[in-house]
């Protein structure tokens, strides 16, 4: 890996979405699946008395994070480490924006390395930023270049019971309707591309598993209170899993991590809703 890629950046050409796209994004992370009268505010556009609202993490599936950053790097070298959103203030069901993008550091993990990306989605009419994302990626191969290896931050469990334990289940397809949200990696979808990566059968994209579990938090919220979301990708999840997502509330947000069975999928999660006046 080149540690010289650190402060370069990249902004993606304009992308549009309409109110049908979020729509999709949210049937792709599970609204409407346990219950398709309840979450209709992210499934139709048409409710009397349900205006149509994008989920907070909708804009992980609008760009940013561009591979070509990362210099001579095969995608099969790339695994996804860790993800962050924050939204200033509700995102739009329909929009136009770019995507900007810059390399913030690349710390040498010994054979591999791992790097941080941030981006910001910037409205093409008025030039608001939309959202804010933070990517690490774990690049395998790319360490032994001599340079740091960078801190490892974790979030301590609070010594105490969960305060929220919920589990949602996920459907056989679900990564066939998720990809349709732009993400068509074939280890979501092809078997031989999935053995060939090591796993017994496609595994659900990370960012799925990070929408769905943004959507269990928000557990009935305004979703136009929502700030910021962050977690670590621990193992991935198969589709037709039960996610089971802990969740403790503290005085700043909520502090939370989400399993399969005793297999933990999300570590060292944030999430916190903005606060009154804020």
């Amino acid at each position: 890996m080149d540690p010289s890629i650190v402060g370069t950046q990249h902004e993606d050409p304009p992308v549009r979405w309409g109110r049908d796209d979020a729509i999709l994004y949210a049937l792709g992370v599970g609204a409407g699946s346990a219950d398709p009268c309840a979450e209709l505010e992210y499934t139709t556009e048409n409710t009397p008395d349900r205006p149509q609202v994008a989920l907070p993490s909708f804009p992980l599936a609008l760009g940013g994070n561009p591979i070509e950053l990362l210099g001579d790097v095969a995608l099969a070298q790339v695994l996804h480490a860790a993800q962050s959103v924050r939204l200033p203030g509700p995102f739009p069901v329909a929009g136009a924006a770019t995507c900007r993008t810059r390399v913030d550091a690349v710390h040498d993990k010994g054979r591999d390395a791992l790097v941080r990306m941030s981006s910001a989605l910037v409205d093409l009419a008025s030039g608001a930023t939309l959202a804010e994302t933070s990517t690490v990626m774990y690049i395998l191969g790319g360490g032994g270049f001599g340079g740091e290896r960078g801190p490892s931050p974790r979030v301590a469990e609070p010594d105490r019971a969960p305060d929220r334990v919920v589990e949602v289940a996920t459907r056989p397809e679900q990564a066939l309707l998720y990809r349709l949200s732009g993400d068509r990696n074939p280890l979501h979808s092809d078997p031989r591309a999935a053995a060939a990566a090591g796993f017994p059968r496609p595994v659900l994209h990370g960012l799925c598993t990070f929408g769905i579990v943004c959507r269990t938090l928000l557990a009935g919220a305004d979703a136009a209170a929502f700030e910021r979301m962050t977690a670590r990708f621990a193992a991935p999840v198969v589709p037709g899993e039960t996610i089971t997502v802990r969740a403790w509330d503290e005085g700043d947000g909520t502090v939370f991590d989400a399993w399969v069975g005793s297999r933990r999928v999300l570590a060292d999660g944030g999430f916190g809703l903005h606060r009154d006046g804020e």
